[in-house]
């Protein structure tokens, strides 16, 4: 059966990305609404469904830092909330991913410390993995998704 490897970035400035069995690889910014990000999932998992693929997921686990701010950490809580609920809605169990577990896999790139010299860092690399252009917001889910397909390959 073919797969397909979705990864999650649940921030508000996070990202969804997809790689399918044939190479293709599809990136899309978190949607503003509840409404759009649910019609998103569906679909890709119409799409898996239509053309036989079986789809893996990821979700980076998170949680806020001191620096979020009250508003900030509440917002950032709720867009995790609500994409736990949308995968739940349509029969996705995700495999919850700590940002260390899919960092772990670009050791050799000698990753900054400091959060925006380790963002660029990040979306240099994923650029590497597609034709298109990366941004700071499909970075991660990029990389999430081919840390994914990478944990699925190896078992």
């Amino acid at each position: 059966m073919k797969k397909a490897y979705l990864g999650i970035d649940p921030g508000v400035n996070g990202a969804l990305c997809v790689i399918w069995d044939d190479g293709t690889i599809d990136a899309y910014r978190c949607p503003k609404d509840i409404d759009k990000m649910s019609s998103l999932v569906r679909s890709i998992t119409s799409h898996c469904t239509v053309e036989g693929y079986k789809l893996i997921t990821g979700i980076e686990r998170v949680w806020t830092l001191p620096r979020d701010g009250r508003k900030g950490a509440f917002t950032f809580g709720m867009n995790y909330g609500m994409w736990l609920g949308i995968l739940s809605s349509n029969n996705i169990k995700p495999k919850l991913i700590l940002p260390k577990e899919w960092q772990s896999m670009l050791k050799r790139y000698k990753i900054p410390k400091d959060y925006q010299d380790k963002k660029r860092k990040l979306k240099s690399i994923a650029q590497k993995y597609v034709k298109f252009k990366v941004t700071l917001c499909t970075a991660d889910a990029i990389l999430i998704a081919k840390y994914i397909k990478e944990l699925n390959h190896a078992k």
